[in-house]
Formats: structure tokens, C-alpha cells, sequence
């Protein structure tokens, strides 16, 4: 799997302007338009590309609250790029996305990461003024009730 991921990178490189991409322990760490940092991991047993990062540590209380609904609800477009999840590990929000490798080319990857390092920025922006990021396809619920529903 290293291999395709290796190919990938070499291809990928000239069209996001980073010479030398190459796979070390499986991964590889690009920064990406200004100061993204995104893991690119090889899962050797399911044939996907793994892509993630770290898009910040949230406070305790309502705002994370508000954060962890905005994320479920771009979670749940169809025409989203990147998934978010929470990790307790580093205590932050984080954007995922797995693609299937064998049939991933370094144009359509090139894409990808400029669509994912976008919205990471994006998220990174509004969390940093303490502001709930715009769900693209959908307006603001209004109200503070699970589901935007008013109690």
C-alpha cells in the first residue's frame, strides 16, 4: 500500500508545490496552504488513504456544545468533504476523510486537499473569534434545542 501511496505523492507534489513527498512509517505530513498540517496514513488492510487534521481545541461549556452540532450537521450533507470527529485523546476537533487509494489520482487528490485544507482554515477561523463556522447548504437553526427546534 505504501507503494501507491509513494506513486501518489510524487505525482501529487508538483501540483500543490511541495517537492520531495515520500512516505515514512506509512505516513506522510504536508502543510498545505499557509499553516494547514495534514496526516496522510496508508491503511494497509482496507486500501484507503487515510487524510486528517487538527483543527483545535475546543473550551469546555455551551460554545463546545454549539461546535460538536455544527460539526453533526455538516457531517450529515451529502456533498461533504472531510468528516469531523472529536478526539479525547488530544482534547480537539478534528476533520477525517478515507479514500480508496487504487483509484485515486494525483489531480483529483490535488482537489480534494485544497477543498479539505479550505474548510480546516475555515473551522480553524471562526473557533479561533469564537464563532459557530457556516454549515454549507444550511441556514442557521435559530434555535438551541437539538435539531435547531425552540424548547
Amino acid at each position: 500500500m505504501s507503494f501507491e501511496l509513494d506513486k501518489l505523492l510524487e505525482e501529487l507534489g508538483p501540483k500543490i508545490g511541495i517537492e520531495n513527498l515520500h512516505v515514512e512509517d506509512n505516513t506522510c505530513l504536508i502543510r498545505i496552504n499557509g499553516n494547514i498540517l495534514i496526516n496522510l496514513e496508508a491503511d494497509r488492510e482496507e486500501g484507503y488513504l487515510i487524510v486528517g487534521s487538527t483543527i483545535s481545541a475546543l473550551p469546555p461549556g455551551r460554545y463546545k456544545e454549539d461546535i460538536f452540532e455544527a460539526a453533526l450537521r455538516a457531517n450529515s450533507l451529502n456533498n461533504r468533504v472531510g468528516i469531523f470527529a472529536y478526539s479525547r485523546q488530544i482534547d480537539s476537533l478534528i476533520l477525517y476523510d478515507r479514500l480508496w487509494i487504487l483509484t485515486l489520482s494525483s489531480g483529483g487528490f490535488a482537489e480534494f486537499l485544497n477543498a479539505f485544507s479550505t474548510k480546516v482554515k475555515l473551522w480553524q477561523d471562526a473557533i479561533s473569534r469564537n464563532d459557530i463556522p457556516p454549515v454549507a447548504g444550511q441556514a442557521s437553526a435559530g434555535g438551541r434545542g437539538i435539531f435547531g427546534l425552540r424548547p
